[in-house]
Formats: structure tokens, sequence, C-alpha cells
């Protein structure tokens, strides 16, 4: 058990001296005794060096858990004696004793050290005493019959200055009244309150500056001394001993019959404005509220005879019969030590001062003959002893108690702990709960600690199953499984609380650390930081430590080795509890990932820049993600390094305990940037025949060779085989040896130069994919060219070398799948180098029977990309017109006759090069004229789409009239110049640089088609109609003229030719009958003219009289303008909206939302703005009020 205080009697009564210690007071280095003569004995307590006083917080200077130094130093104001007292070797010197202080027995004592005030209950009065000389001050008259008293001292603001000021009350209990005194610094007031309690107090204990619990028969009420309300405190479940919700420490039938014996209750003070109530053996906790806490009873045995609170710890004193002092846990309530002390009886506790609690000068215990001075152990001492016993939620517990400044190294201590306790969880086989304290927040355990406890399928190297403790060093010697031998205190314990040690045990494993649920749900580490170093995770505990021990595997250190359960006595785990073990690593192994990607960016490898503002490097041993290093950093570069290589052990044993526990879930961690060591992913998933996984994994590390070696191997696998089993071996394919272009094969060098390297590795290295796999174990998804497609379309456009060494056998295999590569809808095929792929698939095309890669990927980046490179344009017609003449010698060499018609898909990729030589304004035309064939029918058409681009309308007209005599594609020509003129004449003019690098002549062409109508002056420039009119009838040697085609043009668009020049084109010959469509024609149109102009003057004579209504009568809206018979009233109260001055008999100025303004405040309005004479005194725009636009 522990060994939280040790007890040294100091002072002890002479045989001869027939008094009796009725009650002690502890002041300063002094330590006052009553009698029951009512002698009151002064005694001088000499401090006593101690070993322990070496530690800074060794001495009760600092904490009070020793006795080298005094609490403070001896006050002049509150001791006599103010000179320092020489050495002596007794615990303690009588200075002075006051026989006559009272005629009977000395009940209570208490210091009232602003007052210079000593308090005594003695003859059933309490009296005030000069601290100095201990003469009597005052007797409370009013304090007749009193039981006991409290005194309080704190520090208040006062409400109406603010100004804090020192206040000390003393509480006194007179049967069932409670009497109030109090003091302002040093001054005892006048006023005496005084309160009325349902039955006599027989206890009070102040809860606060304002609040005291008085304990009764009947149980416990709570007062306020300023409101003097008074709270009965209720208990709940097995505390309430009167019954559900009764009030607590009502008495029970169980004493009715004892003579009317009633338990006596007890109250204490706990820290953090707690307090316990006991009464018998129920207890009950509560705030300063007085309501009761969700805390289970504390398990006595038997009814305590007094109860105390010493930082950190609950103290019970046994009856004197049994003379124990129990000391227990608040938290867990376990009793953690039991000193016997004959004959003990009453607890004495230093009052509480204005500093930290911990700040007492320890307690005393004293008997009827004997003081007894308790010095509390060292705190790092009581920490490292509850380790040694493996009472490991103990000592979590109370390292949660403890302030920081009390310890060495709070929280590594508290980290090295709870690592402890999850590793004898895991040996529990409890294997969640392990791993989640391994992944708090406050512990963050290095990866190498828990990887220890996994086989080395798991963990690989660091494994220490099947290995002996003793052989590595750094690590504790553990023995083999033995149970563990009971210590002496549990018997203590089981003979004082009749409780077994194994429920104990059995509860402390589970009782103490209160762990935060969600095991990996908040990631970012602790506030302080973990290093590993030199016994790093023992030096916070242990009580020596060796030089000797500086080696990097340390962590898993302890101060005492821990014996294992025997439970686990072979240590291996295997079956159901390997695969629980793995799944609960997985969630850990999770945590700790997300932690490193706050530091450490995945995807480069480098250190993220922290936000923080000061100066202190990344790698200071502070900073919360080195808790999961295990060695110290003294760089930004080696913290780099350490990151890394720690972030590398977690993803590969991530990876690992994904494919022992879900298979499943390892491809996920390889679609997101990760440092999984490529060898030993390599080798798994090529042992589990995981070989989607295995191809995003070497995406992932941008082992893209490696990848798409892979996946060719896989998708001409079905090829090699039935080459092999027709017997015959067909030459070796093109594509296996892909062709680069000349002008990329050295960059294409430098990036595999670049990308082969991964940590140190070359990759071929690092991966081996020369191995044999049947046919039939391969993915059907893996099969073909597919799956190569794919990735390709995965791959950045800095890859292109690379995409064109892949994309071979793709495209010689399956070209329509294949040139997915360049034209997919995604992002990466839209960015990809145009040039290079168009010269890499013309290549492929020479190798091609029917190539058409080159033209498919032009089609895409001008039709859907719409890429306007000249270059682009040209090399489609030039590509276009040589398929049609390929098309046409492959078919004079089939001896097919010249009057046969062509076939339709040859007359479809006639179609494709009319459409885009009409469409694209980006090619050269000059060019494209020279390769389009002159004497070839077929290419006519082609001919007058080049010639209207270079606006030569008359040599185009010329070839569908003469050469193609087809009427109808000559009129269709004409509609389509005509709109597309009116529609640049109405649109604005073109920049100089126009399409085709050409400059447009000037041509009556575009004048629009209402001035088309009707050209009559001889000097305008017929339209394009006109032209082919004059071709009909004029036309050139040797053709004939043409009358039926252009009276049909004369029928159609005869108002847009104009009537003079028209009809002079007409022969003499031609019947007017002929011509009676062109004029009915011109007449409709002329009509057509006259009836608009009508239709428009009707409008505007209807929009004139809406006008003239709204002006009269208003627009009759609610709210709306009125009109001239608008009427505004002007009442004698009624203010200007601008000045706000009355209008009265002024010149007024009516707004068109009816309001009301000065005239000259007209100006100034924001709706009158510009209404009236400007500032200038010109007159501006002046309308009456109904015309006015808002």
């Amino acid at each position: 058990m522990l060994s939280a205080f040790t007890a040294r009697p100091i002072i002890e009564l002479k045989q001869r001296d027939k008094s009796k210690i009725e009650t002690i007071l502890a002041h300063g280095d002094r330590l006052l005794v009553g009698l029951n003569t009512g002698s009151l004995r002064i005694y001088r307590v000499n401090s006593v060096a101690s070993p322990d006083s070496k530690r800074p917080n060794g001495g009760s200077s600092g904490n009070g858990r020793g006795n080298d130094v005094p609490a403070s130093p001896p006050n002049a104001s509150s001791s006599p004696t103010t000179k320092a007292a020489p050495p002596s070797t007794n615990p303690s010197d009588l200075l002075r004793e006051v026989e006559k202080f009272s005629t009977r027995a000395i009940e209570q004592l208490a210091i009232i050290k602003e007052a210079n005030t000593l308090v005594s209950l003695s003859a059933y009065h309490v009296s005030l005493h000069d601290l100095h000389t201990y003469e009597p001050i005052e007797t409370l008259s009013r304090t007749k019959n009193a039981s006991c008293f409290a005194v309080t001292s704190n520090i208040v603001k006062d409400a109406a200055t603010g100004i804090p000021e020192i206040i000390s009350r003393l509480a006194v209990a007179v049967k069932r009244r409670l009497l109030l005194w109090s003091w302002h610094a040093s001054e005892l007031g006048d006023d005496v309150g005084e309160i009325m309690l349902p039955e006599a107090v027989r206890c009070v204990t102040w809860a606060s500056a304002t609040k005291i619990v008085c304990g009764m028969n009947a149980g416990y009420v709570l007062v306020d001394v300023e409101t003097r309300s008074i709270t009965e405190i209720n208990g709940t479940g097995a505390a309430a001993t009167g019954g559900q919700g009764s009030r607590f420490g009502a008495a029970s039938m169980g004493y009715m019959g004892l003579g009317g014996y009633m338990p006596k209750p007890l109250a204490v003070k706990l820290a953090e404005g707690e307090m316990l109530l006991a009464k018998d053996i129920n207890s009950l906790f509560i705030d300063i509220e007085g309501k009761p806490l969700e805390k289970r009873q504390i398990p006595w045995q038997s009814a305590p005879e007094g109860i105390g609170y010493n930082y950190p710890y609950i103290l019970a004193l046994q009856p004197p019969a049994k003379g124990s002092l129990e000391v227990r846990n608040p938290e867990t309530l376990s009793l953690l030590q039991t000193l016997n002390l004959a004959g003990a009886a009453q607890l004495h506790f230093a009052p509480p001062t204005l500093s930290l609690v911990h700040a007492a000068k320890g307690f005393h215990i004293s008997s009827e003959r004997v003081v007894w001075k308790m010095d509390a152990t060292d705190y790092d001492t009581q920490v490292a002893e509850l380790i040694a016993q493996r009472l490991y939620d103990e000592a979590i517990s109370v390292l949660g108690m403890l302030e920081d400044a009390l310890l060495n190294d709070k929280t590594g201590t508290m980290r090295e702990v709870k690592m402890l306790k999850a590793e004898e969880l895991f040996k529990a086989k409890k294997y969640f709960d392990s791993l989640d304290l391994f992944n708090e927040d406050e512990v963050h355990a290095p990866p190498e600690r828990v990887l220890r406890l996994y086989p080395p399928m798991i963990a690989g190297e660091l494994s220490n199953e099947g290995k002996k403790a003793e052989s590595r060093e750094g690590t504790p010697e553990q023995e083999p499984q033995e149970p563990e031998p009971e210590p002496p205190q549990h018997e203590e314990e089981g003979k004082t609380n009749g409780e077994k040690i194994s429920s104990a045990k059995s509860d402390m494993v589970e009782a103490a650390s209160p762990q935060k649920a969600g095991g990996f749900s908040r990631y970012w580490p602790m506030a302080g930081g973990y290093t590993r170093k030199a016994d790093s995770d023992t030096a916070s505990i242990s009580s020596s430590k060796k030089a000797d021990k500086e080696k990097d595997d340390c962590d898993a250190a302890s101060v005492i080795a821990p014996k294992p359960p025997a439970s686990t006595e072979d240590g291996l785990l295997e079956g159901k509890d390997l695969m629980t073990a793995v799944r609960a690593l997985n969630s850990y192994l999770a945590g700790t990932r997300a932690r490193l990607q706050r530091v450490i960016d995945p995807a480069t490898g480098q250190l993220k820049r922290q936000s923080s503002s000061t100066s202190q490097p990344s790698s200071a041993p502070d900073d919360p993600f080195t808790s999961l290093l295990t060695s110290q950093v003294d760089s930004d570069k080696h913290l780099e390094d350490e990151l890394r290589a720690t972030f590398t052990l977690v993803d590969t044993t991530l990876f690992r305990a994904y494919m022992f526990s879900q298979p499943k879930l390892a491809g996920s961690l390889f679609r997101i940037p990760n440092f999984c060591d490529p060898k030993v992913v390599n080798e798994r998933l090529l042992e589990s025949r995981r070989f989607n996984e295995l191809v995003d994994f070497f995406y992932g590390k941008k082992l893209h060779r490696e990848a798409l070696t892979l996946l060719r191997k896989f998708g001409t696998a079905d090829e090699d085989d039935r080459d092999e089993e027709g017997g015959e071996k067909k030459r070796k394919r093109k594509w296996w040896k892909p062709k680069i272009l000349a002008q990329t094969d050295e960059r294409d060098e430098e990036k595999d130069n670049g990308d082969h390297v991964y940590n140190g590795k070359d990759h071929d290295e690092a991966t081996d994919l020369d191995v044999d796999i049947p046919v039939s174990e391969i993915p059907e998804q893996l099969r073909g060219p597919q799956r190569t497609i794919i990735y390709l379309q995965s791959l950045p456009p800095d890859l292109i070398d690379l995409i064109f060494e892949f994309a071979d056998w793709v495209l010689h295999r399956n070209p329509d799948m294949g040139m997915g590569v360049f034209i997919a809808d995604t992002e990466n095929a839209e960015t990809l180098p145009r040039e290079q792929v168009v010269r890499y698939l013309a290549h492929i095309d020479e190798d091609l029977v029917d190539g058409v890669l080159e033209m498919r990927y032009l089609d895409y980046i001008i039709d859907e990309l719409e890429d306007a490179t000249p270059d682009f344009h040209n090399r489609l017609v030039e590509l276009l017109v040589t398929k049609l003449k390929d098309t046409e010698s492959e078919k004079d060499g089939d001896h097919q006759a010249a009057g046969d018609k062509r076939t339709d898909d040859w007359m479809k990729w006639m179609g494709r090069l009319v459409n885009f030589l009409r469409e694209s304004k980006q090619y050269s035309l000059g060019r494209a004229f020279e390769l389009i064939p002159r004497e070839d029918p077929a290419f006519y058409e082609a001919q007058a789409v080049v010639l209207s681009n270079m606006e030569q309308h008359n040599q185009a007209l010329a070839i569908y009239v003469f050469k193609m005599k087809d009427y109808a594609k000559a009129e269709e020509y004409c509609n389509r110049v005509h709109k597309l003129q009116s529609e640049t004449s109405i649109t604005a003019p073109s920049s100089p640089n126009t399409l085709h690098q050409r400059t447009r002549p000037p041509s009556s062409y575009a004048q629009p088609l209402s001035q088309a109508t009707d050209q009559d002056d001889p000097e305008a420039t017929p339209s394009i109609y006109h032209t082919l009119l004059s071709l009909y009838l004029t036309p050139p040697h040797p053709y004939e003229p043409n009358q039926e085609p252009a009276l049909d043009l004369l029928s159609k668009h005869g108002s847009r030719l104009p009537a003079t020049s028209t009809l002079s084109l007409i022969p003499d010959s031609l019947p007017v009958d002929n011509l009676e469509s062109y004029f009915r024609g011109r007449i409709r149109a002329a009509n057509s003219k006259l009836a608009e102009t009508r239709i428009l003057e009707g409008l505007r004579k209807t929009m004139l009289v809406n006008t003239q209504a709204s002006l009269l009568l208003g627009d009759g809206l609610p709210g709306g303008q009125a009109g001239r018979n608008r009427r505004v009233v002007i009442e004698e109260e009624r203010v200007c909206s601008v000045c706000h001055k009355r209008l009265g008999n002024s010149v007024v100025a009516v707004l068109p939302n009816n309001g009301v303004v000065h005239y000259a405040c007209l100006g100034r309005s924001g709706k009158g703005a510009g209404l009236g004479r400007s500032v200038s005194g010109t007159r501006g725009r002046v309308a009456g009020a109904w015309g006015r636009s808002s």
C-alpha cells in the first residue's frame, strides 16, 4: 500500500503527569495544547533534518509534505518569542504553561490571526484571549452552554468601495441557536447575529465565507449568514438513511433501543468547493450550495471518530479503541494507507490560509497522552509506490489532483502512467480500452511502444513477441507470469474494512482514469510535448537514475517492472484475440496519422509552417507533436526526418493491419498521400493477389512506370496465353519497346531519373514486378487496355512522355478505346501539349491501316476545345483532302468506273471537308485552295466555299451555275451571303486583324435588308442576287443565257434587286406575262412598307391619347399619379420635409409622392433635385408635380 504519511511523536506527557490532552492547536512553529485541568501549554516544534530535503518540493514550506522547515516563520505578532530557536535533539520544547487559563477542561481552541485573538471553548462558554499574553479579553456571555464553534477568515471586497478587506467570522452553536460574530480587519463588530435552527447543533463547519454547514441529530442544514436562509441537505439513494430523498443523517430506528445513542455528525471541507458529510458509516459529498454530488459512499465498515482533509487525501480517524488512521483517495475512495496510532482520538488541521491549499503545515493527531505530527511523503515517491504496485488508476487519480508545481514532471509522469495502464489493459485483453488510452490527447504514445505488443506480422521488426524481455537494452526486465502476492497493507484493509483484495484491485483497474470517448475523435496533440532520450519515460517517477541508460529504445522502461497477470502467461496473440487487437490498433494508427498530418505534409514529406509567432524553433521539446517521436531533435531537418520515419512506420503498420483484418480498406489508404514502404506493400499485395490495390498504391506513390508496366503485363496476358496455346510465337509487338519522338527522348530520360527516387531508394529496388502470375488469377478488370487507359487519363501533362510510351500498345490494340487517353472529357486531356500529341498520333497513324487518330484529335481540339491555332486548322484541311484523295485512288485501283457513284463514307468525308471550310476562319485560304483539286467535279463545292471566304462571290457563283449547274445551291449561297452581310452591317465593324489575315474590300453587299429593298440609285453597287441574275441572263462566253432560273430568282427575291438595273438585264424578247411574279413581288413589298407606316402612325396616336389621359386624370393606381386634379391639404401643423419648419403661408411645391416642401427647399430635397432653380441661378428643368418622373 501507499506510504503517504508518516507519524512522528512530538509531545508525550510524562507518566507522573496526571493531565490529559483535550485539544491542540498548531500556529506556526508553536503548538498549543489544552489539558483537562484547564491549563494551556505552549510548545515549540523543532524541525528535523530530512534526507528528502534535497528536492525543491520536499520541504513543507512549499507543499506541506515535510517537516524540515516550518510552514511559515514565527510572526512577532503571533508569538512572544521571535528569535530562532537553537538546534535541539528533542522533537519539541515546552516554552510556557498557563495554569489558570480556564477553570475547567479546554475543549476547543482556534485563532483569529488578524485580531491577534485566541478563541477557546471551556466551561460551556466561548472566551477570547490575547494571542501574545494569553490573558483573557472577554467571555462571550451569550455563549452559555455552547457545544462547539468554528472560525473562518476570508478576503471580501467591500460592496461600496470595492476595496478588498479581511473579514473573520466566529460561529458558535448554543443548543438550537447559531450565534455569529465578525471582525472587520482587527475590529470586532458590535452586532451579534442569531439564527434559530430546528434542533440542537452538534457540529459547525464553514463551507464558504458566508455559508456554514450545521450538523444535528436529525440531519444537516446549510445556513447563509448574510440572508439568514436555511437549506436542508438531502441525500439520494443509499445516502438518505431515512428514505429516498429524505434529509441526510436523519435518525434511524436502529439506535432507538441503545440508550438513545446518536452518532455524532461530521463535516469537512474538501478542495474545489466540495464538502464531505458523514454520520455513522454513511457519507455524502455536496457542493458549497448544499446540493449532493454524484459520488458513491465511502466504504467504511465502522463509524469514524473524526474526518479531515489534507491535500489531496481524505482522512478518517477510527475510535480510540482501534486507534487507526485511514487515508483515502477522494476520487476513487480507495483505501491507500492505514496507520496504527494507539489511542488516537482527535485530528487537528491548520486553519485554511489565503494561499494554496497544499501550503498548510501538515496535520496533527492527539491522544490523551501523545501528539503526533503527520509528515507527508514526497509526492513523486508516492506516485512511484503506486506504480510499483501496479495501481495505475490510483496513480492517475493522484496525479490529476496534484498541481504541476508539486511534481518534477507531472505531464511526463501522467503520460507514462497512462501508457503503463494501457499496457496492463492490453495484457488483460481489453484491447479497445487499451488503444483508446494510448491514443488520448494527453498520452500520444509513440508508435514503437504500442507496436511492441503485437506479433511480427503486424509490427515487423519492432515486435517483442517470442523474445526475452531482458535481451533488449533499455526495456524493463519482466519476470515470468506469476500471481503477485498480496501486499500486507491489503491485509490491514481486509481487517478494517472487511473487503476482499481481489475486488479492490479489480476496481482500481477500471475506476480511476476518466477516459475520453471516441479514442482518436480528437486529433490535435496535448499541450505538453514528449521527447524520448535517456530514461525519458521514467525520469519523473524514478527514485534513482542510471547514467548509463542512454539509448533510443528506452521508452518502454518503468520504475519498477510490473508483473503481467497470470492470464497472459504465453504472451502470444492469435486467433480472435489477435483480430480484436488489430482492429483496435486501426483506430490508434488512424488517430496518430491524423496528428502527424497536422505537422508534416504527406504529399511532399515536408514540415508545415506553424502559425506560432514565437521565435522558438519548431523542434522545441514542448511542441505537442514531438510526443510521437522516440528521440530528441535539435533542428528542423532532423525533426522532419524523424517525423517522416514515424509517418512511414504508422502507414506501413496501418497497411499491415488492414491486410490482416479488413483487406478491403487497404485501397482507401492508397488513394490518399501516404508513407507506406513500397517494398512491404508490393510483397504483401502480390502475395494476396490484390493487384488493383497495388496499382492504386503505385499511383499514390507516383511510381507510374511500375504501375503501367504491371498493367501492360496484365493487359496483354490473354494474348500471350493464346499465342502459347496455338504453338506459334508471334513477332514481338512494337509496343513492348514504345516509339518515342526524338525531341522528347532527352526530357523523358530526365523525368525518369527524377521520378525513380523514393526515400533514398531506387524504385526498381523498392518494387519487384518480375513475378509469374497465371492468367486465371488476373482480375477481369485488369485484362485488356481499359484499366491502362483510365490510369493514363489520370496522369498530369508533365508526364506526357510516359503517356506516349504506354499509350502506344493501347492504340495499336484498340485505337478507338486508346483515343480516350487524349480526347476524354477530363482536365488532364484538355491540358496535354497538343503539338506533341498531334505529332505522336501522326506517327501512330503510319503504323495503322486506317490511321485517322490524328484527324480525330484535331476534330476534338477544334470543335470541342475551340482551339484557334491556324496550324491545327491547316493540318486538318490537309488531312481531310488527303483522306479523300487516298480513297479516290483506292477506287481507281479497284477498276471502278469513273461514273459510278461514290460510297456513302466518301460522301461523309467530303461533307466534313465542306462544312469545315465553311465554318472555320483560321485556316490559310491560299493553301487550302492549292490543296483542292481543280478539275475534279467532286471538289467543286469545296472550291466554291474557299472562294466565298476569299469574297470572290462571282467566281463562286460561276462554279455553282456553270460547273455544278446546281441552281438551288447557288440560291442558297446568295441567301447565306445576304444574311451574313445584313448581320455584319448591323453590328460594329470588326477589328483590323480579321480572320484569315485578309482585308475585306468595300462592298454594297453589306447593306441591310431595308436599304436593299429598292435600290434605284444607278451608282449603287448591285447585291449578291444581282450578281447571280447577271450570270443567268448575261453569262460569259461560251455559256448561253438561262431564263428559267432567272425568272425563279426574280419571283422570290425581286424586291431585293434594284428595279432599274434589273429591268436592264431582262431581254426585250421576254414576254411581259413571264414577269408577273416579279411585279407582284415588287408591288407587295411597296404595299407592305406603306402598311407598316400606317400601323406605326396609329400606334403613336394611341400613345398620345394615353399620355394625355394620364396627364389629366392620372394613372388610376392606388397611391399613384392623380394627374392635374391632384390636391394636397396643408394643415397648420404641417412642416416641410426638408427644413422641418412650418409651411404656413409660404410658397410650396408638391413632390410626386404627395410630399410638400418649401419652394426654396425644393432643390435640396432628394426627389426634387434638378426641378427648381440651381445654385448658380440658372433655371433647371422644371415641370409640374404631375409631370415629374421619379
